[in-house]
């Protein structure tokens, strides 16, 4: 979210802020869908926005879990 916040205020005018840089990522290289969902947002693009993006986060905290739990099931051999 922060890097599409930054994206689009320098372009449109912002010359300075604080960011902590190690947790800003590149623009083109945010998922489409993510991208997407934080634009949507942040521009207040559709009235359902908010709702799509904790979806999206959720499914996001979700698989990640999930992916947790398939690199851990190894402990239980």
């Amino acid at each position: 979210m922060n890097t599409a916040f930054l994206y689009h205020a320098i372009r449109a005018g912002m010359d300075m802020g604080i960011v902590n840089a190690g947790q800003i990522d590149v623009y083109d290289d945010i998922d489409p869908e993510l991208l997407t969902a934080v634009e949507d947002v942040l521009f207040d693009r559709h009235p359902e926005a908010t709702e799509r993006l904790v979806d999206l986060a959720d499914r996001v905290v979700q698989n990640t879990t999930e992916n947790i739990k398939a690199k851990e099931e190894w402990r239980s051999w």
